[in-house]
């Protein structure tokens, strides 16, 4: 029998997967355009993006200035106002109605422009004074009010995020994650912040040792874990969750979230449970291996095998290989169709050469014959 050990190493899946519609709900969003002489603005552009993937829907306003989105897929939108070509508003972070009455988004240009100003001056002129009535002019501290809240807001959340994403890029994992963690109490609501908070402690555990490491292991997981709170059908973050569990030890729950992963993924389906093969080759569970590569070699049409899966397989079933007494090799039940599988699926693959030496090994025999080094030294001596 062949007593050998493998390491193999393990693939890190892209942050940002996942594409489609969460559900088939739809939702409601609904406004007016008036432009700056007070009058309502006919064919203005309304768009909506949604925030979580690319692409969107458009409509113009009637003769009221009136607009409708009538099924909207639930999420979150920016919505923006286009007049003769031009951007002339927008405004972000809408969630359309479910139920009842459809939310609302009103443009008012006069009111933008005279909205503008104050923010940048920080008063009112005495004709915007003159022009507004005492609930409009309510109305509009309210509303200026809010916007320059959420204006600090957002600076300082970009602000926190742009700072741990240079110093992730510099390698520096303390001031990431704590500056990621600043981003994550501003706003805890926004998945990319607890990702790549993730990743950086992920990063940040490979350079320690000790209680150290599984501490900040501790925590990489606990930022996936809210990651997948916030987009549960990520299965990028699945796999990424699964490898540090077996980092930390916890084989069980990484194996549920690499199979997760491939469930929620067909089309990298054989990169999830080649991590899951591949970390269980580590921990010296080969049968248990050689099951998870059978299932990243699987077919999923449209999606040809993961080659490099059939090629693992064939090396762990290499340690099921016997030698009989006349020394010829007795390989494992689908060592050689492995190999062969691989070569079929990538002729000219990284491991195209081990294949055929492996092929070649399996079909020929192995020298049983035994020659004493000292015997003719012996019979010199005689």
């Amino acid at each position: 029998m062949f007593a050998r050990t493998y390491q193999v190493a393990l693939l890190t899946i892209g942050l940002l997967v996942s594409a489609g519609f969460a559900s088939a709900q739809t939702g409601r969003l609904t406004g007016k355009v008036t432009g700056a002489d007070g009058q309502p603005v006919q064919d203005a552009v309304v768009r909506v993006e949604r925030q979580e993937m690319p692409g969107g829907s458009k409509v113009k306003t009637n003769k009221r200035g009136e607009y409708l989105f009538g099924f909207l897929q639930m999420g979150v939108y920016n919505v923006i106002l286009e007049v003769q070509g031009k951007e002339s508003g927008r405004v972000n972070n809408v969630k359309p109605a479910s139920a009842g009455d459809p939310t609302v988004v009103d443009f008012d240009l006069g009111q933008q422009a005279a909205e503008q100003k104050a923010a940048n001056s920080g008063e009112l002129s005495e004709a915007q004074l003159k022009n507004m009535s005492a609930e409009q002019r309510k109305n509009y501290e309210e509303r200026l009010g809010k916007r320059r809240e959420q204006i600090s807001k957002n600076k300082e959340l970009n602000d926190a995020f742009n700072l741990a994403m240079d110093a992730m890029g510099q390698k520096n994992y303390p001031v990431a994650v704590e500056s990621f963690k600043k981003a994550s109490e501003i706003d805890a609501d926004q998945v990319a912040i607890w990702a790549q908070m993730a990743k950086a402690q992920a990063e940040y555990a490979d350079t320690l040792r000790g209680d150290e490491a599984k501490a900040m292991r501790t925590d990489a997981i606990a930022s996936y874990t809210k990651a997948l709170e916030l987009k549960p059908d990520d299965a990028g973050f699945r796999n990424n969750l699964g490898l540090e569990f077996i980092k930390q030890g916890d084989i069980p729950a990484g194996t549920a979230e690499l199979e997760k992963a491939g469930m929620l993924d067909p089309a990298n389906a054989g990169k999830y449970y080649f991590n899951l093969g591949a970390t269980l080759i580590n921990t010296g569970d080969s049968a248990g291996a050689a099951e998870a590569f059978r299932k990243a070699a699987q077919e999923r049409p449209p999606h040809p095998p993961y080659a490099p899966a059939l090629y693992q397989l064939g090396i762990v079933l290499m340690g099921s290989a016997e030698v009989d007494e006349k020394g010829n090799i007795k390989p494992a039940e689908g060592t050689v169709e492995a190999f062969q599988k691989y070569l079929q699926a990538d002729p000219n693959g990284p491991y195209a050469a081990q294949a055929q030496s492996m092929i070649a090994t399996l079909q020929g025999s192995v020298d049983l014959s035994f020659e004493d080094p000292d015997a003719k030294k012996r019979e010199r001596r005689k």
